[in-house]
């Protein structure tokens, strides 16, 4: 399993190699880089994927350092909000209890200390304005956790950025809308290159 350390914390990635332009696929809070599986599997043969997952999460060990969230557990399944179309699809049944399922084997501390993070980080809108690199925010349209309008205004402070309303998808949208996903980083992609 290969894993880098960094700043004392080790963390999991993969990386499926080729000669393609490299894409890092960074997971939200709780998940690991498989929620991108859809998007790796498609893209893997134009471009080398590369997930990883944050300390703590996924397949990376708890990290004795690194988190800034005071917050319970148990709270945690309620911060990961699927999109309404997603929850009531009757044939992503087998997706929703499998990812119920990869949810639950986050490790406890790993995730307390993860959402610690993500409470008390500091806003960074001001400086959005410093990116320069080409940038892609995709919001679903069904997102409860971070709404559109707010991903929208996060887009607009980056100069140049796209945005991209993603229908019927929640805020795991490249589980919830693979197809869409994929369909919009292949577009922004192209555009880059």
């Amino acid at each position: 399993m290969p894993r880098i350390q960094v700043d004392g914390a080790e963390s999991h990635y993969e990386d499926t190699g080729g000669a393609g332009t490299p894409v890092v696929f960074a997971h939200g809070l709780l998940w690991s880089g498989a929620m991108y599986r859809f998007q790796i599997e498609a893209l893997r043969g134009a471009h080398r994927c590369i997930p990883f997952d944050f300390r703590g999460q996924g397949r990376s060990p708890v990290a004795k350092s690194g988190y800034d969230m005071d917050s319970l557990a148990r709270d945690a399944a309620q911060l990961i909000m699927f999109g309404r179309t997603f929850l009531r699809d009757p044939s992503k049944a087998a997706l929703r209890d499998s990812l119920r399922q990869e949810l639950l084997r986050n490790d406890v501390r790993g995730s307390v200390r993860a959402l610690r993070g993500v409470r008390d980080r500091a806003g960074l809108m001001d400086d959005l304005r410093a990116i320069r690199t080409p940038t892609l925010v995709a919001s679903g349209e069904e997102d409860v956790a971070v709404p559109p309008a707010c991903s929208r205004r996060t887009a607009e402070r980056i100069p140049g950025a796209r945005f991209v309303l993603l229908p019927r998808a929640g805020h795991t949208s490249s589980l919830e809308q693979p197809d869409a996903v994929t369909g919009v980083l292949r577009e922004f992609f192209a555009s880059v290159n």
